[in-house]
């Protein structure tokens, strides 16, 4: 269990300025409680977004998808002859 702490009061106009600078600290202070940024620019989502891609198709998820989807395109009669009759 961990306990959340107040580090600074920060002026903002928005809810975004007040997540971009929650980022900023939390990089300075490199907290790793939390591993979901409250702000991402596009570029940093767009890595991640590749990142995550990239190691779906490298693990078993991506196989067991596959392998779904051949079992749905050779059964796909079977479930057609059955709306027929």
């Amino acid at each position: 269990m961990f306990r959340m702490i107040e580090i600074e009061k920060y002026p903002c106009n928005d809810k975004r300025e007040a997540d971009k600078r929650e980022t900023e600290i939390m990089k300075e202070l490199k907290a790793t409680l939390n591993m979901v940024k409250s702000y991402a620019t596009e570029a940093e989502t767009k890595e991640r977004k590749r990142t995550w891609n990239k190691n779906f198709i490298e693990t078993k998820h991506y196989n067991i998808f596959k392998t779904q989807g051949r079992h749905r395109r050779r059964s796909r009669h079977l479930f057609r002859r059955k709306e027929k009759t």
